[in-house]
């Protein structure tokens, strides 16, 4: 695969971060919580930048199927789980994005940010799923981590129309 055994003995040990990597011509090794993945460096590539969203529509994020639409207020759901519900105002300058290391978000229900990689150790996701999880941004603010937390960014007043924004995986 193009790693010797002393690659492999130094990523295993203890001393080496969660996290840490090692590249070869064609293959990249990444240190797990459990273990270690190696994939081809041509996927590693090929990660997934930013899709601006720029109305209804559908949007494709790696294996994640967005949907964007403006409903009116007495249609909206606040048991469904694959879905958020925003003010309109989130529609200007949207996009979805991978993680970057630094994200910050005000959390709903919290006081305060929270670091976005402290959010995925919470939820137990590993280092290399954190750039398939689509975050939804509104110019430079975090208004969710679509599947897992939202922001308190956004929030519906007495609007009579909402955007909801749902998913699922293809």
């Amino acid at each position: 695969m193009g790693f010797d055994e002393s690659q492999i003995v130094q990523a295993l040990s203890k001393d080496q971060r969660i996290g840490s990597f090692w590249l070869t011509r064609n293959w990249k090794m990444t240190k797990l919580r459990v273990g270690l993945t190696i994939r081809p460096l041509q996927d590693v590539e090929n990660q997934i930048g930013e899709i601006l969203i720029d109305g209804e529509g559908k949007y494709v994020f790696d294996t994640m199927e967005i949907e964007v639409k403006i409903i009116d207020r007495k249609w909206i759901d606040f048991k469904a789980v694959n879905c958020y519900y925003f003010h309109l105002n989130i529609l200007e300058n949207l996009l979805l994005r991978a993680w970057k290391m630094g994200d910050k978000m005000t959390v709903f229900g919290l006081k305060g940010h929270k670091k976005v990689s402290d959010i995925f150790v919470n939820h137990k996701i590993e280092v290399v799923r954190k750039s398939k999880i689509p975050l939804l941004v509104s110019g430079t603010e975090i208004a969710a981590i679509l599947s897992i937390r939202r922001s308190d960014i956004f929030q519906l007043k007495d609007e009579e129309k909402a955007v909801r924004i749902s998913w699922k995986l293809n």
